[in-house]
């Protein structure tokens, strides 16, 4: 099919000609009162006034709506402390219990430690930030001792040369995501 100018349509009767102009009208309104302004009144310039602003802002609220949360499905840990969090992170796997870790979270920040939807309603944290604070409870987990690390199973710890430490308990109830934030005591 050749290109060629819709000017150069004289014929609405020719094929070619007829669907460009339907493209052509299709692309905007062809009159002002197709927007709802009726004859140039004061009222109508200030509806076209509010179209244009939410035009115009729409990217920038959509692009706040989108970047203003710190995960959009899964598991993140925001860390609302001065100092840099090191978390270790436990959860069963369908199989066995699997602990992992560690993420270092830069002060203000959050880190997603489980992408997509979460599939289980009980998930559990070990955090400190090295000098001030830990947060920590009671289901205790293996983890290791400086390095990263992803262990199976609970038990039998120091027999596997592991470290033990004590997690707390999260439960996202349904909610296919979470996000738990890390705040200091004060």
């Amino acid at each position: 099919m050749s290109h060629f100018p819709l000017s150069d349509c004289r014929l609405l009767a020719d094929p070619k000609c007829a669907s460009l102009r339907r493209w052509r009208s299709s692309l905007a309104p062809a009159r002002f009162d197709d927007l709802g302004l009726r004859n140039g009144t004061a009222s109508a310039r200030g509806r076209f006034a509010k179209v244009i602003r939410i035009v115009r802002w729409a990217p920038l609220f959509l692009a706040t709506l989108l970047a203003g949360t710190p995960a959009s499905a899964g598991f993140s840990v925001c860390n609302q402390g001065a100092q840099t969090a090191i978390v270790a992170f436990g959860r069963f796997s369908g199989s066995d219990w699997e602990s992992q870790g560690w993420w270092h979270i830069a002060p203000k920040s959050c880190t997603e430690l489980v992408s997509g939807p979460l599939n289980a309603r009980y998930y559990y944290l070990y955090a400190t930030d090295g000098s001030f604070e830990t947060w920590d409870g009671s289901k205790n987990f293996c983890v290791g001792i400086f390095e990263t690390f992803t262990i199976e199973g609970r038990g039998h710890c120091a027999a596997r040369n592991l470290d033990r430490r004590g997690f707390f308990e999260i439960d996202t109830g349904t909610q296919l995501n979470w996000v738990q934030r890390l705040t200091p005591p004060h």
